[in-house]
């Protein structure tokens, strides 16, 4: 207990996954706190946009912030190490299938933030930190291959859950517990 606030990322980085909204959420929420820091495990080397690693595109998309850690791939041990001890898990995907790193946050006792549509509702609705949909759009406005659609999360709630999660923490982790 260092006395930092972690919020948590772990999964690739996608259009799908909204990476690059949920980073500039908290770097607009907390990029100046030095007691809040989130730690971000998105390394993906096939993401269309010419960067080689999650700095590069921390870089290109305007993300750096010094209290945003990255990680890279993790033993088990290490990465359940983070799930037990991270504040809250942060997932906020226009689609998803499961979502098996919500689950395990979820499993450990972490309170979750996650968008509140796809498979995940199937073990997510009714515990956690919902996001609100706003709407659906059409999977390929985000150059990708993926046919049907997706749904779009409302941003303004992800940032207003972030706020009230890190506000009222005691309540959250006790209802996560």
């Amino acid at each position: 207990d260092d006395g930092i606030f972690r919020f948590i990322v772990f999964g690739s980085w996608s259009d799908r996954k909204s990476t690059i909204e949920i980073l500039k959420t908290f770097k607009k929420l907390y990029g100046k706190n030095t007691r809040v820091e989130l730690i971000l495990n998105a390394e993906t080397y096939f993401f269309p946009d010419g960067c080689n690693s999650t700095q590069e595109r921390m870089v290109k998309y305007d993300l750096c912030s010094d209290n945003i850690k990255i990680i890279k791939n993790l033993p088990r041990e290490q990465y359940l190490d983070y799930m037990q001890k991270g504040n809250v898990f942060l997932s906020c995907a226009r689609g998803e299938g499961w979502n098996i790193p919500l689950i395990e946050a979820m499993a450990c006792g972490t309170p979750a933030i996650y968008s509140s549509c796809g498979g995940q509702l199937e073990f997510a609705l009714g515990k956690g930190i919902p996001v609100r949909i706003k709407d659906k759009v059409i999977a390929s406005k985000y150059n990708c291959d993926t046919p049907g659609l997706w749904y779009e999360p409302d941003f303004d709630d992800l940032e207003s859950k972030m706020i009230d999660v890190y506000e009222n923490y005691p309540l959250y982790k006790q209802k996560a517990v």
